[in-house]
């Protein structure tokens, strides 16, 4: 599968995960990609929604075949003094 269609796949697993969970009737182009890396037969990529605490990461494992989506939930975000190095 190439990388766009697999990104693509990615963001609708995502949005259909998020209406299982909430309310929402999101739909898959409201998923934003934060990040992407292929290397080899391997892929990740983190995605986004926007008005969520919730990130999500997917993962292709291609040594084993297989696939997972991990979902993680901000906790905190603080500013960091640079002077303080």
């Amino acid at each position: 599968m190439e990388s766009m269609e697999w990104l693509e796949q990615g963001q609708q697993l995502v949005a259909n995960y998020v209406n299982n969970q909430t309310n929402r009737n999101l739909k898959a182009d409201e998923v934003f990609v934060v990040w992407f890396s292929k290397t080899i037969q391997n892929k990740k990529a983190l995605l986004g929604v926007h008005h969520s605490p919730l990130y999500f990461e997917l993962t292709v494992n291609g040594n084993a075949g297989e696939q997972y989506i991990d979902v993680y939930e901000k906790k905190d975000h603080y500013m960091l003094d640079l002077e303080d190095e």
